[in-house]
């Protein structure tokens, strides 16, 4: 925790990152700036976390095609986050039933409670 600077008070939940590959190649090729892993994520227990989490789980329910200007209101998550700026992946990609699974939603997490989420590894880094 020291040798990131990491407060898990502040930041309950962990993420891992991704090293070089094809899944950072894919998701890095549709906009965003880093490569989720969602093979590891930690967490202490805390209201936040638990917020958090559950977020992740309802997100799940996310329609696949959005609607052009608005958002449905069938969601908890759409009603948290706007996934307009956080959701990358097209409509068409039909995330449930192949890659990116659980890491198609868990860039909307990160994104939408970024001062909330510790990135853990660093794969730029030795």
């Amino acid at each position: 925790q020291k040798s990131i600077n990491w407060t898990a008070a502040e930041k309950p939940i962990a993420f891992n990152q991704d090293g070089p590959g094809w899944s950072c190649k894919n998701a890095l090729s549709r906009g965003y700036s880093l490569c989720l892993n969602s093979g590891t994520v930690l967490w202490f227990r805390s209201a936040a976390s638990t917020e958090i989490l559950n977020f992740w789980w309802q997100s799940a329910a996310d329609p696949y095609q959005r609607e052009v200007g608005g958002h449905s209101s069938d969601s908890h998550a759409l009603d948290v986050c706007s996934l307009a700026n956080t959701d990358k992946w097209p409509p068409k990609l039909r995330w449930r039933q192949r890659w990116p699974w659980e890491q198609a939603k868990q860039y909307a997490v990160q994104m939408c409670f970024a001062s909330q989420v510790q990135l853990l590894s660093f794969p730029q880094l030795p």
